[in-house]
């Protein structure tokens, strides 16, 4: 696979339009386990063991790598009893088929190595590797930023309308079920536009490479169907300069910060670091210079 196309997402469109429920952490490993998949030159099986290192996590999702520890540790626990339910058209009787599958088939976590080790089931390989149509890619750098569940399957659910910027409008209960909301969460429409949709929004306007708004339709006083528009930014204003947290950039802090400590703290340990090391450079060259001088005379 190419350098430039290392880090994209690649799922079937039935695999976005299925229903199910993730943590983010659990997304996060998902859609790196994909790039996993994609990166090997021979397809993988369902006896392929896909890894994902904390330190991997942590670069690519900007966070500290105890955060990253705990979100592998316990994804382990979580990630094997999830389900994702596929809704298709059965070959034989021409009728409508819902299948539901687990994501992966096994996995584990190597606890001194901060390593996640998934398969993925044989049904979910089927949906993210060797697709020739019906499928949505998108670069991980994009969501990378998103720090809502939600408002990463919404950036799924609107691109694979990417051509048109514009979705079809989905009756409430349908998006609800896309977003992996169960019937109790959010029940009272207020809630679900607050705590979900306008929250979702926001995030991707503010974080990744879409403009995004939404259209609601109504029977009387009751929202029952929702759209989506949308348009790319352009490149230039969605290329920041790199973070900074206390002059030490973001980038140096992941690279050096040690196990347990904050941006703020490991920024802090190494202007520290950084300023003895020039006080150390100083005194040296002021010793040498006397040294020439003492010599000269």
């Amino acid at each position: 696979m190419h350098e430039t196309n290392a880090k994209e997402i690649v799922k079937s469109n039935s695999l976005i339009q299925a229903s199910y429920t993730l943590g983010l952490a659990e997304i996060r490993i998902i859609l790196l386990s994909i790039i996993e998949a994609r990166k090997n030159e021979i397809l993988i099986s369902s006896d392929t063991f896909l890894e994902v290192s904390a330190e991997r996590y942590a670069k690519e999702f900007s966070v500290t790598r105890q955060a990253a520890y705990m979100a592998l540790s316990e994804a382990v626990t979580t990630l094997f009893q999830r389900q994702v339910t596929i809704f298709g058209i059965d070959e034989k009787t021409k009728k409508k088929e819902k299948r539901v599958i687990r994501w992966v088939s096994g996995i584990s976590y190597v606890e001194d190595a901060g390593l996640i080790k998934l398969r993925f089931s044989p049904e979910v390989i089927a949906q993210i590797t060797n697709l020739k149509e019906n499928f949505t890619q998108y670069k991980l750098a994009q969501i990378a930023g998103l720090h809502s569940a939600y408002a990463v399957r919404l950036y799924e659910i609107v691109m694979q309308w990417q051509s048109k910027g514009k979705t079809p409008f989905f009756e409430l209960e349908k998006l609800r079920g896309l977003l992996g909301i169960s019937p109790e969460e959010y029940s009272a429409m207020c809630n679900f536009k607050a705590r979900v949709l306008d929250l979702s929004v926001k995030q991707i306007n503010e974080k990744t490479n879409l403009n995004l708004s939404y259209t609601q339709k109504k029977i009387g006083r009751v929202v029952t169907h929702f759209s989506f528009e949308f348009s790319l930014k352009e490149e230039s204003k969605t290329t920041k300069k790199e973070p900074k947290i206390l002059g030490v950039p973001k980038g140096e802090i992941e690279k050096h910060a040690r196990v347990g400590e904050s941006y703020e703290e490991a920024a802090a340990r190494i202007k520290a670091e950084l300023k003895n090391t020039s006080a150390k450079e100083r005194a040296q060259k002021e010793i040498q210079a006397m040294k020439e001088i003492l010599a000269a005379t």
